[in-house]
């Protein structure tokens, strides 16, 4: 431990919430009720992590880590709180302090992508104020600097980001799948920004998320990977000089909310002679493939899954494969 980084207790009061916490969770949730009995007992088992406040208003130190350790610790009324201070100046918390705070709740939590997305929300409006005309390239550069991910993991989360707040808060409460929202954005509106533009005459980008999400949320969208054919066959129409066919289609899709992703598939497939929509799948790849999933299911333990909803997710769709399987043996 550097000698300038060192452990202490002081009172709970002593600490200024840190308003550039990248978290971004609500307090009163049964985990946190929990953690507020465990205080409430034994007191804080693990050091905030805190800097020195070097200006002459406000309290003494500022919070980097342990929000709600914090936030319990008051709520109990404890006197003291053990407190782990950096050698940070509060001029250089946006910096160096902030790039910790986010590595210490990746690497402590088990965070769900749009949670991610959220906390990377504040390093995104942090360099386009210091540089206005960053590059989306350049800005996913700099984020995966900061935060040590993956820059096409952090690409994802900022296509997250695109979406309305209602929509986020579905993600949030395990109504809908986060990987709709990364399909519909990198396959289906970016192909259509960089191949089809005009069709943002007729439709902002806003309302083409809104439409599709809704059609998601009624089960038209089939599965998150429905797609993936997309950017192949705007390719491909592109080359055939076809790509007028592939907008009209496209257009149809955002204003007909019973228009499924299959039917745009179909219709492309009666219109346009397209390799990868046309082709069927050959025994040795269904082989291939049922031989892959018997052996990811055999390794899957569902009694280790926590989550309630997914739980019956995988439920659902294994007594849909039961169905059809069930379906394929009745009619050899």
């Amino acid at each position: 431990m550097n000698k300038n980084e060192q452990i202490r207790y002081v009172s709970p009061n002593d600490i200024a919430f840190n308003p550039d916490n990248p978290r971004g969770q609500d307090y009163e949730d049964k985990d946190f009720i929990a953690l507020e009995e465990s205080i409430r007992q034994f007191g804080v088992m693990v050091p905030l992590i805190v800097f020195k406040n070097d200006s002459k208003k406000g309290k003494k130190y500022i919070l980097l880590d342990g929000e709600r350790r914090l936030k319990a610790a008051q709520k109990v009324k404890r006197e003291g709180v053990p407190i782990h201070v950096l050698a940070i100046k509060k001029a250089k918390a946006q910096g160096e302090g902030l790039k910790r705070m986010f590595q210490i709740h990746m690497l402590r939590e088990q965070w769900e992508p749009m949670a991610q997305a959220q906390a990377l929300k504040f390093y995104v409006d942090l360099i386009k104020r210091k540089n206005k005309s960053i590059t989306d390239q350049d800005l996913i550069g700099e984020i995966a600097k900061i935060t040590k991910m993956d820059g096409k993991k952090v690409e994802d989360r900022l296509r997250l980001l695109r979406f309305n707040k209602e929509t986020q808060e579905k993600v949030m409460e395990n109504k809908l799948d986060d990987s709709y929202l990364v399909q519909i954005e990198q396959n289906f509106v970016e192909q259509l920004e960089k191949n089809i533009p005009q069709t943002f005459k007729d439709h902002s980008r806003e309302e083409i998320r809104g439409k599709l999400i809704a059609k998601a949320e009624k089960g038209l969208l089939g599965t998150t990977r429905a797609f993936f054919w997309i950017p192949d066959a705007i390719m491909t129409c592109k080359k055939l000089d076809k790509i007028e066919i592939f907008a009209a289609s496209a257009k149809r899709f955002i204003e007909n909310i019973e228009y499924t992703i299959e039917d745009l598939k179909n219709d492309l497939t009666k219109k346009v002679q397209i390799p990868t929509l046309t082709s069927k799948t050959t025994s040795r790849s269904l082989i291939k493939n049922i031989n892959k999933l018997n052996s990811q299911l055999s390794e899957f333990d569902l009694k280790k899954e926590t989550d309630k909803k997914r739980k019956e997710g995988i439920l659902v769709s294994l007594k849909k494969l039961r169905d059809t399987i069930d379906q394929m043996i009745n009619n050899k």
